[in-house]
C-alpha cells in the first residue's frame, strides 16, 4: 500500500512538472518571465552579440590562429599589422576595414592571405592596385590552413556584402588533402564526399613540418638557391583514392559555387595556385639540374591532376578559369618569387605574378566607373540624387535651378542600384559651379 501511495504522489509531481515546463516553453508570460527574456535566461546556445564580435583587449602576442567550430580555424580579430602577418579586421580577416559592400571578394587559404608579405604585397592587394580606370572595392576573406571546404562556407557568407564577382583561389600544395580530411571527418559535409567507401583512415600520412632530411635543395647557374619539399607536396597530389576524392571535392566546391553565384548574379574566377616546386621545375631544367624521384613524381602527379582539375572548372558555365602556372614558372627564371629555404609561401614578387595573370579577367567583369547624374533608390518611395565624378560623388540637393545651372537636365539622371555608388568615396554636396560640376568637367 505504501508502495503504491509513493507511487501515486512520484507520478503527479512527475505530471506537474512536465505541465510547468510545457507552460514556460509554450506562454512563458503566464508564469512571470517576459518572452524576451526567455532565450538569454534559458537557452545556453545563445551567444551575446558583443562577446562574441568584440573580444576583450588586444591579442596576445601568440594569438594568430584561433578553433572554430565549423571552420576548424579562423584569424584573430584585430591582429596589428607586421611586417609580414596581419593587420586584421574586425572579423578577422586581414584587411584595414570592413566594407558595408564589396565589388570584389577574394577567398582562399594562406597563399591568399599573403604569408612572407606585408599586406599592400600580397596578391589581392596588388590586384585591386591593377584595375586601371576599375574604381573597386575589394574583401579579403583567407585564413591560413583552409581549403575548398572552407571556401564554400565562405563564399555563402560573402555574399552579405553584395559583390559583383568572387574569386576563389585553390592552392594544389595541399587542399586536396585537406579538404578530403574535413569532407570525411565531419558530416556536416558528407554531401560533399565523391566516394561513400572511403574513411578519414584513407588519408595518406605526411609529416608536417616537413623534417630536414626530406628538404631537397637547388642551387642555380645564376647563383641562385633555394629548398623544396617534394615529399610534403606529394601527399596532396599522390594517386591515392583520398587525393583523387579531394580534388574531386575541389571541384564540386567550384561547381557549386558557381552554380550559387549564378542565382544570384555574381560572377566568378577560379585559379589554382601550384606548388613551389612545379613553379621551380622549368628552371631546373634549364640548369640540367638533377632532381630526385621524389621531385619527379610529384611534378609528373600535379600536371596531371591540375590539368583535369582546369579542364572541369574551364567548362563550368559562370565560371572563368586563369592559369597561373605559366606566368609564375616563367619569372622564377629570373626573379625570386620564392624564400630561399623549404617555405613555399611566394614573396611579394611571388604574388605579383598571381595578381598581374588574373586582374586582366577582374577587369572585364567590373562595370566602367558612372559618370554624370544618378539616381539611387533609399526605398520604395524616394531616392537620392548623385553627380559621380573622377574622383567620387557629390550629393544633388531637390533643387532643380541649381541642376539647370550646372549645364544638367533631368532628361540625363540615370537610375542605377545603391550598389553602384555605394564604394565611390563621398565628396560633399554641389554647388553651382559649372566649371567643377558641369559635364564637361565630369564627364571628360
Amino acid at each position: 500500500m505504501k508502495r503504491e501511495w509513493l507511487l501515486a504522489i512520484g507520478i503527479t509531481l512527475l505530471t506537474l512538472a512536465l505541465s510547468l515546463g510545457m507552460i514556460r516553453w509554450m506562454a512563458p508570460t503566464l508564469l512571470g518571465v517576459p518572452m524576451d527574456m526567455q532565450l538569454v535566461q534559458t537557452d545556453t546556445r545563445a551567444i551575446p552579440f558583443f562577446d562574441a564580435l568584440l573580444p576583450a583587449g588586444p591579442p596576445p602576442d601568440n594569438a594568430f590562429i584561433l578553433p572554430d567550430p565549423v571552420t576548424r580555424v579562423r584569424n584573430h580579430p584585430l591582429l596589428p599589422e607586421g611586417e609580414t602577418l596581419g593587420p586584421h579586421d574586425l572579423l578577422g580577416f586581414r584587411n584595414q576595414t570592413i566594407p558595408r559592400m564589396a565589388d570584389v571578394i577574394v577567398i582562399g587559404d594562406s597563399q591568399t592571405y599573403g604569408n612572407n608579405a606585408p599586406l599592400a604585397r600580397n596578391w589581392p592587394s596588388q590586384m585591386q592596385e591593377q584595375l586601371s580606370g576599375r574604381t573597386a572595392t575589394l574583401y579579403s576573406m583567407a585564413v591560413g590552413g583552409w581549403c575548398g571546404v572552407q571556401y564554400l562556407e565562405m563564399f555563402r557568407k560573402a555574399l552579405a556584402f553584395q559583390p559583383r564577382v568572387v574569386v576563389v583561389a585553390f592552392y594544389a600544395g595541399n587542399d586536396p588533402l585537406e579538404s578530403f580530411i574535413m569532407a570525411y571527418g565531419q558530416e556536416r559535409y558528407q554531401k560533399l564526399r565523391p566516394d561513400p567507401a572511403l574513411s578519414p583512415k584513407d588519408a595518406p600520412k605526411v609529416a608536417f613540418p616537413p623534417p630536414e632530411s626530406e628538404w631537397e635543395p637547388f642551387t642555380f647557374a645564376d647563383g641562385s638557391t633555394t629548398v623544396l619539399t617534394p615529399n610534403w607536396r606529394l601527399g596532396s597530389n599522390s594517386d591515392l583514392p583520398a587525393i583523387r576524392a579531394g580534388y574531386a571535392i575541389l571541384a564540386k566546391v567550384a561547381r557549386t559555387i558557381a552554380q550559387e553565384a549564378s542565382v544570384v548574379g555574381v560572377k566568378v574566377i577560379f585559379a589554382l595556385i601550384p606548388t613551389k616546386e612545379r613553379v621551380f621545375q622549368q628552371k631546373i631544367r634549364r640548369d640540367g639540374l638533377k632532381a630526385s624521384a621524389v621531385y619527379q613524381e610529384l611534378v609528373a602527379r600535379e600536371e596531371e591532376h591540375a590539368t583535369r582539375f582546369a579542364e572541369n572548372l574551364a567548362a563550368m558555365p559562370n565560371a572563368i578559369w586563369v592559369d597561373l602556372l605559366p606566368p609564375m614558372s616563367r619569372a622564377a627564371l629570373d626573379t625570386a618569387l620564392y624564400p630561399d629555404g623549404p617555405d613555399g609561401h611566394p614573396l611579394a614578387a611571388g604574388y605579383e605574378q598571381i595578381a598581374q595573370a588574373i586582374a586582366p579577367k577582374l577587369r572585364e567583369l567590373l562595370p566602367a566607373p558612372t559618370r554624370g547624374l544618378v539616381a539611387v533608390m533609399t526605398d520604395q518611395k524616394s531616392f537620392q540624387v548623385w553627380l559621380m565624378t573622377r574622383t567620387g560623388r557629390w550629393l544633388v540637393p531637390a533643387d532643380p535651378e541649381r541642376i539647370a545651372a550646372n549645364g544638367w537636365s533631368m532628361e540625363s539622371l540615370k537610375e542605377v542600384p545603391a550598389r553602384d555608388v555605394a564604394s565611390v568615396p563621398i565628396l560633399g554636396v554641389m554647388e553651382r559651379d559649372p566649371a567643377r560640376f558641369g559635364p564637361e568637367a565630369v564627364t571628360h
